[in-house]
């Protein structure tokens, strides 16, 4: 029998997230997220310490925001293959 696994840490406040620019400064990642009519906006993620799971957690939140928002997570231009590789696990479709 597998242990339940308790609900994920949400290490991001994104409910709060404003209309216009919002910035997510934690010790591992800087993140500049976009929030309008049309979508939640990653333009900028940067990751401090690779491997901490952060970026990660981060992607994994936007995408319920999404839902509850009714809104696409876009990422307009992503050239780091590491993190292609994350946004196409999770369900992120390139457009």
């Amino acid at each position: 029998m597998i242990p339940e696994q308790p609900p994920a840490r949400k290490i991001f406040a994104l409910s709060e997230l404003a209309p216009g620019r919002n910035i997510l400064l934690t010790e591992a990642i800087s993140a500049e997220i976009w929030l309008s009519d049309d979508g939640i906006y990653l333009p900028l993620i940067f990751s401090h310490k690779a491997g901490s799971g952060q970026v990660g957690q981060l992607l994994d939140q936007l995408k319920e925001e999404s839902k509850v928002r009714n809104l696409p997570v876009k990422a307009p231009t992503v050239i780091n293959h590491r993190l292609i590789g994350m946004l196409e696990r999770r369900g992120f479709k390139r457009r």
